[in-house]
């Protein structure tokens, strides 16, 4: 599985340096907005992380009924 929750765990502090790099890029050279953009960033990150882990978790409970 491509997505697996332990790959995008593993991949999390790249993850926050990818987010911090983008917010310097995006936005004027302001420590302000480029948090205001950063943050929201990872929180999606951990979002998908938990998305992924409940989605694992429910294919998984689908391949124990099916045995």
């Amino acid at each position: 599985q491509f997505l697996s929750p332990e790959w995008l765990i593993a991949k999390r502090r790249y993850m926050m340096v990818i987010a911090f790099i983008l917010g310097a890029l995006l936005t004027p050279p302001d420590v302000l907005t480029q948090l205001l953009l950063a943050i929201p960033l990872i929180g999606l990150y951990e979002v998908a992380i938990v998305y992924s882990k409940w989605r694992n978790s429910k294919c998984l409970d689908d391949v124990k009924l099916f045995r």
